[in-house]
């Protein structure tokens, strides 16, 4: 009796904890709550654009479906929200630019301003890789005014980090520096890693544009370091690109080939273009301090191939850069909703043994 009740609970914990992406999908695809199926959609969606972005559109475009079928503006909002900074990490700006601006619209009749700062931080991320420097700093500030406003400490940090990747791109070094290093303290303070990599990541690009190799070194190292800890799949290719390059100034090509074998892997596997482009020149750019001029000019071809490619689908021209990461952000999800289905989740398999027990007396 023991040993079927044991195999009953692990049966029910692996239902439960063990499941395919696509299994989830089809669990929540049958909760009866509209609301709340948006809910764990959108809450799955953003845990899988580290891992598996085709997925986590999936889930995000099944959340729409759902806060359509419920006709809730809020959470309409939601899912637009987060399948627009999926498409953005697909580097599919149009279509971006389209829902943010329609979980703006919705924000802002529900005067949600907490949900007005998210997606202007997500537009000005959008606005700042199009090179439309102004549109994106307008964005952030508002972003960061709203934020403060509310003390949301989370979402200042964010709002620092992007505004610091756009004083780099504009070749503002010492603002740019001055915003990474607040944002990391306030990053320590909330003791998420995420953004930590993202802060020493940051760094470290500007060392390495100051030609300051062994720290950029270190602040790409520890970047990598955090990143491998919570299992930041996708990023983890903006760190070997960087690492890449640094090795391969310092004239040590084995370590920078050993990086752009990881980068290539997570570009092909994860199906992430915008990786491609950098990882066809970074590769061309071996080759050639190589010497292998041959070589080097057939990847450089395939850079600008794919580059084209990639601009003939944007309003404009994409230029190639360091890599930067920004902080996207979600609209803020329902906790007491992600509780009660904890609870249920935890409680159901006591309640299955406690029935068993009865059923046997």
């Amino acid at each position: 009796m023991l040993r079927y009740i044991f195999y009953s609970f692990l049966l029910c914990f692996n239902v439960l904890f063990g499941q395919s992406p696509d299994s989830l999908l089809y669990q929540l695809q049958q909760l009866e709550n509209d609301t709340e199926r948006v809910n764990q959609l959108c809450t799955k969606a953003f845990e899988l654009r580290t891992i598996d972005l085709d997925m986590a559109l999936q889930f995000a475009e099944e959340a729409e479906v759902a806060a359509k079928q419920c006709n809730s503006m809020p959470h309409l909002a939601k899912s637009e929200n987060v399948l627009g900074l999926l498409l953005y990490k697909k580097s599919n700006f149009n279509q971006a630019i389209q829902y943010l601006n329609q979980s703006l619209q919705h924000h802002e009749q529900l005067k949600d301003e907490i949900g007005v700062a998210m997606n202007l931080a997500n537009l000005g991320n959008i606005y700042s890789d199009l090179n439309e420097y102004q549109l994106a700093e307008n964005a952030y500030l508002k972003s960061l005014h709203i934020s403060h406003k509310f003390h949301h400490v989370l979402q200042v940090t964010r709002c620092l980090i992007n505004i610091g990747t756009l004083k780099f791109s504009q070749q503002q070094f010492d603002a740019s520096i001055h915003q990474f290093k607040t944002a990391l303290e306030y990053a320590n303070q909330l003791g998420d890693l995420q953004l930590t990599a993202t802060c020493y990541n940051n760094i470290g690009t500007i060392f390495k544009e100051q030609h300051k190799l062994d720290s950029a070194l270190l602040y790409f190292e520890e970047s990598l370091k955090q990143k491998e800890l919570i299992g930041n799949e996708i990023e983890l290719a903006d760190s070997y690109l960087n690492l890449a390059s640094i090795y391969c100034i310092q004239k040590n090509y084995n370590q920078a080939s050993n990086y752009l074998l990881l980068t290539h892997n997570i570009a092909t596997t994860k199906n992430l273009p915008a990786v491609l482009v950098d990882y066809y020149l970074q590769q061309s750019q071996l080759l050639e301090a190589q010497q292998d001029y041959q070589q080097a000019m057939v990847f450089l071809k395939k850079h600008y191939a794919l580059k084209d490619s990639l601009t003939n689908l944007q309003p404009k021209e994409i230029a190639t850069k360091q890599r930067f990461t920004h902080v996207t952000v979600p609209t803020e999800i329902n906790k007491l909703s992600n509780y009660i289905w904890m609870a249920i989740y935890i409680l159901l398999p006591i309640i299955i043994i406690i029935t068993l027990l009865k059923n046997k007396r």
